[in-house]
């Protein structure tokens, strides 16, 4: 899937050519980069999730126009394409880093955001595991520990504070939510 990612941020490169060069747009004086914005901002929502800093980066990117004394008329277009190469180029590196984002926030609050990337590039959901937290735990209880899966923290980290924030909640509570996750159907293939 990365790849494929990456590919749709190098066309968003390539469309970049044409800022400023389709007469089309240049009568409309957007000159392409509103249309550009538009799609960069659809597929970074697509990899990154909804709340990634960098479609602020993308909606921040204003064409301006200056006047000169002499009435010419000037606009930012060779900076804009500058800054979006790089905001683009900057993604693409991170991807080819790092990969793809494990958990994506898309901006809605739903409870627990869980997700599981496996070797085939399906995303399994854990609905099992967090319909089962759901029916036990309080919301201000989901709530505390979705801020913990939130933290920048290590995985280990947040495993640590997940553990004790758990054992606050009470033996019964834990036990509950183990023995809903160990005789749901859906776990052995099961209804």
């Amino acid at each position: 899937m990365t790849d494929k990612y990456i590919l749709l941020l190098k066309r968003q490169l390539e469309e970049l050519n044409k800022i400023g060069n389709n007469h089309a747009t240049n009568q409309e004086y957007t000159f392409g980069v509103d249309a550009w914005k538009s799609s960069t901002i659809s597929i970074l929502e697509r990899i990154f999730g909804k709340e990634s800093r960098k479609l602020e980066e993308v909606e921040k990117i204003t064409l301006v126009r200056s006047t000169s004394h002499r009435g010419d008329h000037k606009y930012n277009i060779e900076s804009i394409k500058e800054t979006c190469s790089a905001i683009i180029n900057a993604c693409i590196a991170e991807l080819e880093i790092v990969g793809v984002p494990n958990q994506i926030y898309d901006g809605n609050n739903k409870g627990f955001n869980l997700t599981v990337n496996q070797e085939n590039n399906q995303i399994v959901t854990l609905e099992v595991i967090i319909k089962e937290l759901q029916r036990e735990l309080t919301g201000n209880q989901t709530e505390e520990l979705q801020e913990i899966l939130d933290t920048e923290s290590s995985p280990e980290e947040k495993k640590g504070k997940l553990s004790e924030k758990l054992k606050q909640f009470g033996e019964n509570t834990l036990s509950s939510i183990i023995a809903g996750i160990l005789t749901n159907p859906t776990m052995y293939g099961i209804g």
